[in-house]
């Protein structure tokens, strides 16, 4: 037999079980009467645990700051209003946010009150505070943070972890929930038959059972209680897997259903979106302040740094400035990809040579320069240079060819308050130049008041 239309039990039954939470609520702001499943499912609350108190006492209206004057609006109105957003209390003292839409029937004789359809809204929340970390450009890991918030709440309901920063087949970083044990997150060495690396191969994705995971996973799954993984492999616009998001669950639904997974399939494009703006950064700072032939700082990113060093005036600012010696002929006679080879190798061996903290930048050409705010007196400014000339007289190997230069050196020392960074760069070139027309090779020191 169908049942009536018209049967109080029947409309209950339509609101009770809908994907919204009904009320309603009273002028005073009593509520009146509450859907049972929904305000159960959403707030731990049975339906005669809330009848009876206050809409505006589960609320947090220090973080709310406009649920009153939004209650009101809403009261003085007729008809559906567009939708609000309010942090809201649950029975365990937790915090949701939630969307209310609110539905005027004072007027009518039969309510006589606010009818109010409520649904958490945590994880749009999240994403959409994702894509605001997208638009601001901050770091990949509070994007990555947010789709892991979002993946714990209703929809997916997963303890997860972003996986990202692949390099040589593996990832190098990602971001995980707390609670989610490190071997479970993916990062460093592949397991074999781990389910991101089956992600990885496949460029699809992947639901496991726990059960079929290798060991040590598969332990350590079972352990934390999870029955299921479900993995979203993350593809840059050249469809190579850029990361992997990852969602572990405790029910036993081997394949989510299309809802989750178009879910799923939003929050692996935000991601891989995130890393390909992540990377594109990184490139662009790379060419803002690094040399793009041998990766030390560049010009610009030198003179950056010391007119910073200086401008704090805490301590003492040393600056080195080194010109190759026997470098031209080497770029004549064997061209300039061994003379590229050459400065690359002279790069890596100044920054061997330099203490932690030290600036080693390439000005230009064969020139380079060390900023140092660790180097306080002239002795210790001695013994930095006597590295950096050792560093650079051992013979290169490049290729089947050994070749050896030296380098002159000119350095200059600046007590703590001193302001023209100029001033101290040429100050040492000019000492530079000296031991250039001295014989080359070794070092002149001097102090700049």
């Amino acid at each position: 037999m169908a049942a009536r239309s018209d049967d109080p039990d029947v409309l209950l039954g339509l609101l009770d079980h809908g994907p919204y939470i009904a009320a309603l609520i009273a002028p005073d702001g009593e509520i009146l009467w509450v859907s049972d499943e929904g305000v159960r499912r959403v707030f731990g609350y049975e339906a005669e645990e809330v009848i009876g108190t206050n809409f505006l006492e589960h609320l947090d209206l220090a973080k709310s700051d406009t649920a009153l004057q939004t209650v009101a609006d809403a009261l003085t109105q007729q008809g559906l209003r567009l939708p609000t957003y309010f942090s809201a209390r649950r029975k365990d003292g937790s915090e949701t946010i939630v969307e209310v839409w609110a539905n005027s029937q004072l007027h009518n004789p039969r309510l006589g009150a606010l009818v109010a359809y409520i649904r958490p809204w945590d994880e749009q929340r999240h994403v959409d505070a994702a894509l605001e970390t997208l638009a601001r450009a901050e770091p990949l890991d509070a994007t990555c943070r947010l789709l892991v918030q979002a993946m714990t709440c209703e929809t997916l309901d997963a303890t997860a972890c972003v996986l990202h920063t692949a390099h040589v087949g593996r990832f190098a970083a990602g971001t995980a929930h707390e609670a989610l044990a490190p071997e479970l997150v993916g990062i460093g060495d592949l397991t074999d038959g781990a389910p991101w690396q089956r992600a990885i191969e496949a460029r699809r994705p992947v639901f496991l059972e726990v059960a079929d995971l290798p060991e040590p996973l598969r332990a350590s799954a079972i352990a934390a209680g999870f029955s299921i993984v479900w993995v979203w492999p993350m593809l840059s616009p050249l469809h190579e897997v850029t990361g992997c998001v990852v969602a572990w669950r405790t029910d036993d639904q081997l394949e989510p259903d299309p809802s989750r997974a178009d879910f799923l399939d939003r929050l692996a494009a935000i991601a891989a979106l995130a890393v390909e703006r992540s990377e594109s950064l990184a490139t662009l700072r790379r060419a803002a302040t690094e040399d793009a032939l041998t990766g030390v700082a560049n010009r610009a990113e030198f003179y950056n740094g010391l007119a910073h060093a200086l401008e704090l005036g805490l301590r003492p600012v040393a600056v080195c400035y080194l010109d190759l010696d026997g470098f031209k002929p080497i770029n004549d006679e064997h061209g300039h990809a061994t003379g590229d080879d050459v400065l690359i190798a002279v790069a890596d061996r100044l920054r061997g040579a330099v203490r932690a903290g030290d600036v080693v930048a390439r000005l230009g050409g064969d020139e380079f320069a060390v900023l140092s705010t660790a180097v306080a007196t002239l002795d210790e400014l001695e013994a930095l240079a006597a590295r950096l000339v050792a560093s650079v007289v051992e013979p290169i190997a490049v290729g089947d060819l050994e070749v050896q230069i030296g380098v002159s050196i000119g350095a200059v020392l600046v007590p703590a308050g001193s302001r023209d960074p100029d001033a101290l760069v040429e100050a040492a070139d000019a000492a530079m130049y000296e031991v250039k027309t001295s014989g080359k090779g070794g070092w002149h020191i001097v102090t700049v008041a």
